[in-house]
């Protein structure tokens, strides 16, 4: 009877242990799709206002400050490339 309770336990354990294994593997995909997603979504946020403020023959305070807050969203996200060219070009615009 010891042998049954123990092969039991042990089944069951391995059942626990696999299902566990399998949803951790759904939660991790899931969030790769929102880290695609929210990546995709600063992408163009950042270079919508870039391509808007270098249409522009300056830049006002409010629109540094928010060009500013959406390059350090972009950047902590692990994107440059060509994100930092356009920023540095806005940032080369007169003030008003």
């Amino acid at each position: 009877m010891d042998m049954i309770v123990k092969a039991v336990i042990t089944a069951a354990s391995g059942a626990f242990v696999g299902a566990v294994i399998l949803w951790v593997k759904r939660i991790l995909k899931k969030m790769k799709v929102y880290d695609d997603a929210l990546k995709a979504l600063a992408h163009d946020s950042f270079y919508r206002q870039c391509r808007y403020l270098l249409q522009q023959d300056s830049i006002s305070e409010d629109e540094l400050e928010n060009l500013n807050y959406l390059h350090d969203a972009y950047t902590s996200l692990g994107m440059n490339g060509t994100g930092e060219e356009l920023y540095k070009r806005c940032l080369e615009k007169e003030l008003r």
